[in-house]
């Protein structure tokens, strides 16, 4: 019944959330007392504390040098409040855990990606994701560059030649994208 060390949780809390995620024990254990270390006195005062994302960010190496940190932190934020709940927190490192499956995974990229939120990644959406991983502080791709990249893009995801691609156009894509998974995992644990 008590707690693990270094971690809040209890055992039968680890064995709970290792049932219910993509991590095992172990990791679980090792994701509580990270969330734990962020603002150790308002976690041990307040277990449903919900840490501001800026906060989670500064201490996650991964998200710190990662174009759609901000992004990502945003979408697990389950109040939109910008802030996340441990279980947030979890779920965050559950869909990005080595053990999550590929279709999972290709579920939140697409959302990731699709910044206006209609479904759909149409030409904006392209360019934010464009700029987002050629923006440097003293320069970004040029127009004409970035629109010859979103129309060989379109050319060979959007199966039915709608002008957008759909959730299902991104999940054949990424299937036959070996790597993918690869890139769109990260542990800190």
């Amino acid at each position: 019944m008590g707690s693990t060390s270094s971690s809040f949780l209890t055992n039968e809390e680890v064995d709970m959330y290792a049932e219910l995620t993509y991590l095992k024990k172990r990791e679980v254990i090792r994701a509580s007392s990270l969330f734990r270390h962020m603002d150790p006195t308002s976690v041990d005062t307040d277990r449903r504390i919900r840490l501001p994302s800026q906060l989670i960010r500064e201490r996650v190496p991964e998200l710190q040098c990662n174009p759609f940190g901000e992004r990502i932190l945003e979408m697990f934020s389950s109040e939109g409040d910008d802030c996340l709940s441990f279980e947030d927190f979890l779920d965050m490192l559950s869909v990005f855990s080595r053990s999550a499956p590929d279709e999972l995974k290709s579920s939140y990229a697409f959302r990731l990606y699709d910044f206006d939120g209609d479904s759909v990644l149409d030409r904006s959406d392209l360019s934010y994701v464009l700029d987002r991983l050629t923006r440097t502080q003293t320069s970004s791709m040029a127009s004409s560059e970035k629109a010859a990249v979103i129309d060989k893009i379109l050319e060979e995801s959007d199966i039915d030649r709608n002008g957008t691609i759909s959730a299902q156009e991104f999940q054949h894509v990424v299937t036959r994208c070996p790597e993918f998974a690869q890139a769109f995992s990260f542990e800190i644990i």
